[in-house]
């Protein structure tokens, strides 16, 4: 009886066992991937619009991802290597045991520790990762996540031959995870050659859509690497997106006072940080930096195109997701196009659109499109996720002529810098306040002269302003003006038109701007302005002088009324500014000074002037 018994409960135990194990077994599913958690569009950073929205949603759904806060998901920020190892834990987890992994974490330790821990235990890391808040590579994403789902699970379902990867040597020691992940559908890398950008960092956008690949198969991409070029096949705005989206960046222009100018946006043409603005962004700045949230750094300007509104610059660094350049000579009204920005506020967001018109030909070619983006300096792209051009404004596109390309080793002078804000008037004179930042205290004009005051409290410091005045007087310099003298805090430029007399006034803490023009008189009557260099017109007849010095020179005015009108109004108040006085009006205006008698008639699109020397 005991045999029986004993052999009774050997069997029993072997039942139990072996009905264990299949069951065990047939947990480990991807049916086990379901809507855990209520999305319920909380994240105020993730828009409906945004490529990577339905991989949020998805992602919060599953478990597998949280946000940086109840309200926030923080998507541009970057990942850190503790946080990919958590990711990839709750996958292998989820995936084998239909379940988050059940965690205890000893009084005092860091978060991640019991995910590392896990990890270890469970095969999906082999060895420690360095410190874990540091930010992740997309290399060592790879590595972390090949181990995510058991041996097999990665199942190739397209075709990517060794050394496809174009920096991605099949030799280096994360090649096999980069290309089963790739032959996966998992990875498609950052541009249509299937880049991968292994030393790049990885943003939280990007992680949600790899994580939902990896848990949902369907979504994983079965396009050939490389099978865009030359093969006309086009990508959806989704998947431009998340081509395009790491490639987008802010960048901020500071003015010389120190204040916040211009913000925009650039893109990556490089994995070493060469990239494409808009010059009227970058122009006239003191110092212009990016603006990202997950880096910050100042910005070099390598060279610039200010005709067609382009300027290449860098940021310091290696590893950058960037933009292939689109052959732009075949570009043709009404193609489909599509604009990438990037924000703090929605990070990256895409529109889709048309051309509506190409303007210009050859290299001032511009388009005018359809879709629009919220900052000068995002990226117009095509409908294969190349960059076609940089927007000047909200729906004016330079063009980036890929065979004319910026020159990365050009050196930058002051004339292709600066865009010279010029003051409005009469005047050709670099506007201190536009160039600088500085807003005018006080200003008073004429059609000879004109003074404007500026504080130079508006610079947040003495060094600043130092600054502002070299650039300022090489802008001057630049724009044809020759420096006459340097006395104490006043200087004075001048070229054949006009004199400009710069004054610092440290007891009033003001900078004074003058601005005489350098009058032209008739070479026979050097007391009378000529009324040909104050309007453009040249003279169409001229009759004298007679027995009494009279002379007469006739101007035929081929401009509207209202602008004949100005200049007839701006000539009597030249007349008067130097020295002659109004006397009466009978057939047209007549003036006066101790020499010259001088009549101004309008018959039609006629202007007289009749000149008659006094005794």
């Amino acid at each position: 009886m005991k045999t029986r018994r004993t052999l009774t409960a050997v069997c029993l135990c072997i039942v139990i066992i072996m009905g264990l194990i299949p069951a065990a077994i047939a947990s480990a599913s991807y049916s086990n991937f379901s809507v855990r958690n209520t999305y319920r569009d909380q994240f105020t950073d993730v828009s409906v619009s945004d490529w990577f929205a339905s991989y949020v949603r998805q992602g919060y759904e599953f478990g597998l991802i949280q946000g940086s806060s109840d309200a926030t998901f923080s998507p541009s920020d970057n990942l850190r290597i503790g946080q990919a190892i958590a990711l990839a834990a709750r996958i292998f987890s989820i995936y084998s045991a239909g379940a988050l992994p059940e965690l205890s974490l000893r009084p005092g330790a860091p978060w991640f520790e019991p995910y590392i821990n896990f990890a270890l235990d469970n095969g999906i890391i082999e060895t420690h990762f360095g410190n874990p808040n540091a930010f992740a590579t997309r290399r060592e994403v790879a590595v972390i996540f090949q181990h995510a789902l058991p041996p097999g699970s990665f199942a190739p379902i397209r075709e990517v031959a060794d050394g496809a990867i174009p920096d991605v040597a099949i030799t280096a020691d994360y090649a096999s995870a980069v290309y089963m992940l790739y032959r996966a559908g998992v990875l498609s890398g950052s541009d249509r050659h299937g880049t991968f950008n292994p030393d790049a960092n990885i943003r939280r956008s990007e992680i949600a859509a790899i994580i939902v690949r990896i848990a949902e198969p369907a979504r994983r991409s079965v396009e050939p690497i490389g099978g865009h070029e030359g093969s006309g096949a086009t990508l959806s705005a989704a998947e431009i997106a998340e081509i395009a989206s790491p490639a987008v960046f802010q960048i901020q222009a500071y003015a010389f006072t120190g204040d916040h100018s211009r913000r925009g946006n650039a893109f990556f043409i490089s994995d070493y940080g060469l990239a494409i603005t808009s010059f009227e962004l970058i122009s006239n700045s003191s110092q212009v930096i990016t603006s990202n949230s997950d880096w910050s750094h100042p910005v070099v300007i390598l060279d610039t195109d200010p005709a067609n509104n382009l300027a290449l610059i860098r940021v310091p660094g290696t590893g950058f997701c960037y933009l292939a350049l689109a052959d732009t000579s075949t570009i043709r009204q009404g193609e489909t196009v599509f604009s990438m920005s990037s924000s703090f506020e929605r990070g990256g967001v895409i529109s889709q659109g048309i051309i509506s018109a190409v303007m210009g030909a050859g290299h001032s070619r511009r388009l005018l499109v359809s879709v629009q983006t919220e900052y000068p300096g995002s990226v117009l792209l095509n409908d294969r996720g190349e960059a076609l051009g940089v927007f000047i404004d909200s729906a004016n596109v330079a063009l980036i002529d890929r065979a004319r390309p910026l020159n990365p080793d050009a050196d930058i002078s002051i004339e292709d810098t600066f865009a010279f804000p010029i003051y409005s008037g009469p005047f050709h004179v670099v506007d201190f306040g536009r160039f600088t930042g500085a807003v005018p205290q006080s200003a008073t004009s004429n059609l000879i002269r004109s003074r404007f005051q500026y504080s130079i409290l508006d610079f947040q410091g003495a060094e600043l302003f130092a600054v502002a005045m070299v650039n300022y007087q090489k802008a001057l310099t630049a724009l044809g003006f020759q420096l006459e003298e340097i006395d104490d805090l006043i200087v004075v430029f001048t070229n054949d038109y006009e004199i400009i007399t710069v004054e610092g006034d440290y007891y009033r803490a003001t900078i004074n701007i003058r601005i005489e023009r350098v009058l032209q008189f008739y070479s026979d009557f050097p007391s009378l302005a000529d009324f040909g260099w104050l309007t453009g017109v040249s003279v169409s007849d001229y009759t004298g002088p007679e027995d009494d010095g009279r002379v007469i020179r006739e101007y035929i005015w081929s401009g509207t009324s209202a602008a004949l009108t100005q200049a007839i109004a701006d000539y009597h108040a030249l007349l008067i500014e130097t020295g002659f006085v109004f006397t009466r009006q009978r057939v047209g205006y007549l003036f006066e000074n101790e020499t010259l008698s001088v009549a101004v008639v309008v018959d039609d699109e006629l202007v007289i002037i009749d000149i008659l020397p006094l005794d």
